[in-house]
């Protein structure tokens, strides 16, 4: 039931507030909460957030700086932490199969040509095909935008391997979800995935390295270096053949870095930290007008640091340092890599958010093991 009720919050027309059904049934589930539950560096670094940015807010309150919100939104994370330690490996695995679910459903969007079935949302726009960019056609599954459904795709990528899931089956989700990521076009969770599997494999390949030198080379790693080697060569090269569409396609025929208006958000962010650093925009999420709307800074550490200020920053970098270990440290930093060019982690309750918190219990501080599962997860 808890994955169901986690995912419901990121559908369309579901609004933010249901997670408060989420939490309340994720206590319900719990039923038993241990001493680890309440004593670790995560929660720790959680609360002095939150009695910082209350403070924060409550003072900009009562000057009249804004009064458009009750409570700080770092509240949620509280609620966050409280459904991450009910989880279970069984409850990750279904919202794996969730957004597979949920990622079919964008495939026959794209076969036939439309970005979403819901038509009346407030974003909608009809899929451009006389441009040939897949830009234009990314579809939007059963979420607000495209962006939110790679988002899930992208989660859901990372979890198969945190749960050290394995077989043909896997192999075949998998593909199905990196398939799933091209027709959501969304360059974040490209970039983020490749740096996924370049620090996975980056210590396997200098231990086969330097094997080689010495030769040690056995006939299985052999094998799988002559594998490796001739998948890049193969991959290389269909780059190469194809470099003109590629680069059309992630640059929508600019040829430059092409940012999708980041670089005018970003600089109207940094103008207001500039002259805000201490403290922000008083605990109060700050936005910037653009396109006739209002637009975060599509980056968590810029969005953090404008919202709460230089002090509460610092706190949120440390709930990430310090539960950091070689068991987690590759998905964290997935998810960092993905928050800079996308509002990712911190938004103080969402699906990203819930993930990262499970990622940051894990209490394993063993060698780096990919698919090792956090020791904190029920069974």
């Amino acid at each position: 039931m808890l994955p169901f009720l986690i995912y419901l919050n990121t559908l369309v027309y579901i609004p933010h507030y249901v997670f408060i059904i989420t939490i309340l049934y994720a206590v319900y589930k719990k039923s038993r909460f241990t001493k680890a539950d309440f004593s670790n560096y995560l929660l720790f670094t959680i609360i002095i957030i939150v009695f910082l940015s209350t403070i924060n807010f409550a003072a900009h309150y009562l000057l009249g700086y804004h009064r458009e919100e009750l409570i700080p939104y770092t509240f949620l994370m509280i609620g966050s932490y409280l459904i991450a330690i009910s989880l279970s490996p069984g409850d990750l695995k279904v919202l794996i199969y969730i957004t597979l679910v949920e990622c079919f459903i964008g495939y026959v969007e794209f076969l036939l040509g439309v970005k979403t079935f819901f038509t009346g949302i407030e974003n909608y726009s009809e899929v451009d095909s006389s441009t040939g960019l897949l830009y234009f056609r990314s579809v939007y599954g059963l979420s607000n935008n495209s962006s939110a459904l790679a988002d899930k795709i992208f989660l859901a990528y990372l979890l198969s391997y945190w749960l050290g899931l394995k077989g043909k089956k896997i192999l075949v989700v998998r593909l199905i979800f990196l398939g799933g990521i091209v027709i959501a076009f969304n360059r974040t969770s490209m970039l983020a995935i490749a740096f996924f599997h370049v620090i996975q494999y980056a210590p396997v390949i200098f231990k086969s390295f330097a094997q080689f030198l010495r030769l040690r080379i056995n006939k299985r790693l052999f094998y799988s270096l002559l594998a490796g080697v001739s998948l890049f060569v193969v991959g290389l090269y269909l780059a190469l053949v194809n470099l003109d569409v590629l680069v059309d396609q992630l640059t929508r025929k600019t040829q430059t870095v092409e940012l999708s208006g980041r670089d005018v958000i970003w600089g109207e962010f940094f103008a207001f930290i500039k002259e805000h650093l201490l403290l922000g925009n008083g605990s109060f999420k700050y936005y910037v007008g653009y396109g006739g709307g209002l637009a975060h800074a599509h980056n968590s550490f810029i969005q953090v640091l404008a919202t709460h200020g230089i002090i509460i920053f610092v706190f949120h970098i440390l709930l990430i340092i310090l539960n950091l270990n070689r068991s987690n440290l590759i998905y964290v930093a997935s998810l960092v890599v993905f928050s800079t060019t996308q509002y990712g982690i911190f938004w103080g309750i969402s699906l990203t958010d819930i993930v990262l918190m499970v990622f940051l219990l894990s209490r394993t501080s063993s060698v780096l093991t990919i698919g090792r599962p956090a020791t904190v997860l029920n069974e």
